[in-house]
């Protein structure tokens, strides 16, 4: 006999509980017996008869009360193990977890810090709300909640002072910052609430830098920060990737709105995809890398189909693919991305790396100032040993320690309404074939190459090394000058991919995508160039970015502030005298 207890037992002689031969020991009882851990004394039950004062009724509340002397005073390697694997963890060594109702077994009611099986069938409860509950229940059922996970309800943390709640809003302060909007639960953790959010759950993130390292575990939830990756950002400090996704995530896991850094690991130091194809939004990755001969700097993708929209790779690098590298995937697509100031040390693929069978797509992509050093290396801007396809992407100020400044391939490739200008290498500082074919149409190539509608005059950038005359950095402006560029309206409509993600939100999927890198409107005609692609007006322009035609305002801007609005038409009225 062992963790047990006796009380209000009777029998006509003693002893009132345990007659004959029985090795007890950790056990509360009505008459002395010798053994280890033995104790005589009331075990201070909160009810033991019930309200209808009748033993062995179904009322009767055989639980523990805080004062009781069999708390923590059983033995804990008396407990058998899970043969049956109560709490269906699959471990069947463990000691049984539950007790007779189905409370945690071991609980450190005391609060000495070293929890120990209590005495009785009922685990002691820890009730610190006092609502009837064991705090477990309350977790478990959702009526209260752990958002900072140190084993007491947040209420009680907010009662005793633990935790501040300056807004009186009954969570403590540093839990607002994490929330599962479609649960209402708080967390301390993005991890924590990945770990416990469900499919189609969404969860919110709060300005601040979460130095934490996260995997998506498979589970088709949005992880969206609230005010984006200028003020979100997830800080892996050198430890190890900082977003994995590997377990078979789908379109539905988004990430969306953070700036993601300091990933360091072998391969995909920023954010590591295998056998996923998650969609990620919005989000910066910055100052990541991969370890000594390592891969994908920014990212690595691997066995996947992930879509990336509206991200920025910065000052990441590898030994390959210093950006990002795509390595036997599927079809990775990246729409209105930029890559800049990445590189491949000793490696190729200064900004992309498309490995073996890998397949992207890039379009209304930006790729700047990246380079891959080293008197071997390769393909500064996009380094491709699988297959590609570009649409109004612009390589400039590449380069690259051997061929191919802004791009090399061993593989099919098509290039359209594409811009290639002010790449380096000491051998082809545009494009270099080592093998297969390069299909390159309406584009703009320094130095020519053949195609249709081909063209290869200065492309009129704004800025294209920016306020601090170094490209590659975030302030270059790649936008083509109004009325001058030779690309204004000289693309290929057809070339331009339909907008099956519906990126403008207007329910069609058919028409083509609408927006170039910048966000700005993609088809917009500039009556000042002729229209010398192809395709029904308006032409799409060549490059990322589309020129936005400057607005005429002609004699209607009365007040002479450059455009036409509310305030011209009310200098209007108010000069207005009718018929004479």
């Amino acid at each position: 006999v062992t963790n047990c207890v006796f009380h209000a037992n009777t029998a006509h002689v003693d002893p009132q509980d345990l007659y004959g031969s029985a090795s007890v020991s950790y056990s509360c009882l009505q008459d002395a017996h010798a053994g280890t851990g033995n104790i005589v004394a009331d075990p201070l039950l909160v009810d033991a008869d019930g309200p209808d004062n009748t033993y062995g009724t179904a009322d009767d509340d055989l639980h523990l009360l805080i004062a009781s002397p069999c708390i923590d005073a059983g033995d804990d390697t008396a407990l058998p193990a899970d043969t049956f694997d109560q709490d269906n963890d699959g471990d069947h060594s463990e000691s049984l977890p539950h007790d007779f109702e189905g409370d945690p077994r071991i609980a450190d009611a005391d609060g000495d810090s070293a929890p120990t099986v209590d005495m009785g069938a009922d685990e002691h409860w820890i009730d610190c709300n006092d609502n009837g509950k064991h705090d477990v229940r309350d977790l478990a059922e959702g009526t209260s909640q752990d958002c900072d996970a140190n084993d007491v309800l947040d209420e009680c943390d907010i009662a005793d002072g633990t935790s501040p709640d300056a807004n009186g809003n009954g969570i403590p302060d540093g839990c607002e910052h994490i929330q599962n909007i479609t649960q209402g639960t708080w967390h301390t953790t993005i991890q924590l609430a990945i770990d416990s959010a469900s499919d189609g759950d969404e969860i919110q993130v709060g300005p601040g830098t979460f130095h934490e390292r996260i995997n998506m575990r498979g589970k088709a939830v949005t992880l969206r920060s609230v005010a984006g990756p200028e003020t979100t950002l997830i800080d892996g400090d050198d430890g190890g990737t900082v977003v994995t996704c590997n377990s078979s995530e789908v379109p539905e896991t988004v990430i969306d709105g953070f700036t993601i850094t300091n990933g360091h690991a072998p391969n995909g130091g920023g954010m590591y995809i295998r056998n996923a194809s998650p969609t990620v939004r919005d989000c910066t990755f910055t100052a990541n890398n991969a370890t000594t001969g390592g891969t994908g700097g920014g990212m690595y993708i691997q066995d996947g189909s992930p879509t990336l929209i509206n991200c920025t790779f910065v000052g990441n690098w590898a030994r390959n693919g210093g950006g990002l590298n795509t390595w036997n995937a599927a079809n990775s697509t990246f729409i209105n991305c930029g890559f800049y100031g990445n590189l491949a040390a000793g490696g190729s693929g200064g900004g992309v790396l498309n490995g073996s069978n890998g397949a992207a797509t890039l379009i209304n992509c930006v790729i700047s100032g990246n380079s891959a050093s080293g008197s071997t290396a390769r393909g500064g801007g996009l380094h491709n040993t699988g297959n590609v396809d570009l649409t109004n992407c612009t390589f400039r100020g590449n380069s690259a320690g051997d061929k191919g400044g802004a791009v090399t391939s061993s593989v099919s490739m098509t290039m359209t309404n594409s811009v290639l200008w002010d790449n380096a290498a000491p051998e082809d500082p545009g494009i270099w074939i080592q093998g297969g074919a390069i299909d390159v149409i309406h584009s703009l190539v320094q130095g020519a190459w053949s195609g249709i509608g081909n063209i290869t005059a200065d492309p009129m950038f704004e800025d294209a090394d920016g306020a601090d005359n170094v490209a590659g950095t975030l302030d270059d402006d790649l936008r083509l000058m109004a009325t001058v560029s030779p690309c204004i309206d000289a693309g290929d409509n057809a070339a331009v991919p339909a907008d099956v993600l519906d990126l403008d939100g207007d329910g069609d999927v058919d028409e083509p995508i609408p927006f170039d890198v910048a966000g700005a409107l993609r088809f917009v005609d500039d009556p000042a160039r002729p229209d010398t692609g192809s395709g029904v007006a308006t032409i799409v322009d060549i490059g990322a970015h589309e020129s936005q035609a400057p607005i005429t305002t002609g004699l209607a801007d009365l007040d002479g502030d450059g455009d036409v609005d509310l305030l011209d038409f009310s200098s209007f009225q108010a000069q207005f005298t009718g018929p004479q």
